[in-house]
């Protein structure tokens, strides 16, 4: 991994399925939201977490990370794994120890 990118340092899946969903933060102090539902994969940055979630194009300093969607809108689930296969390129995953955050595909 490139060191440009932010490292997450904590995360903790918050729920399942429909939607998948993590929550921590990032050494740049920011808090992360992830969130997959409706075959739609958002990853949001802000000050706060509340200001993560609730990400708003207008706030300046709310982002999006990542927005990815996949045909079917049905979706809801996805695995840690896979949540690293299409955020690695743009978040730093190497600190967190997987065990921790739930789910077993790890």
């Amino acid at each position: 991994m490139t060191t440009d990118i932010p490292k997450v340092i904590t995360l903790r899946r918050t729920c399942y399925a429909c939607p998948a969903q993590w929550e921590g933060t990032l050494d740049t102090g920011e808090h992360i939201y992830v969130r997959f539902r409706w075959g739609r994969l958002a990853i949001t940055a802000a000050p706060t977490h509340k200001r993560a979630v609730e990400c708003r194009r207008a706030d300046e300093e709310a982002r999006v990370i990542l927005e990815w969607s996949e045909g079917d809108t049905y979706n809801g689930y996805m695995s840690n794994e896979r949540l690293v296969e299409l955020s690695g390129d743009v978040l730093d995953y190497s600190e967190i120890d997987w065990e921790k955050v739930g789910d077993d595909d790890f």
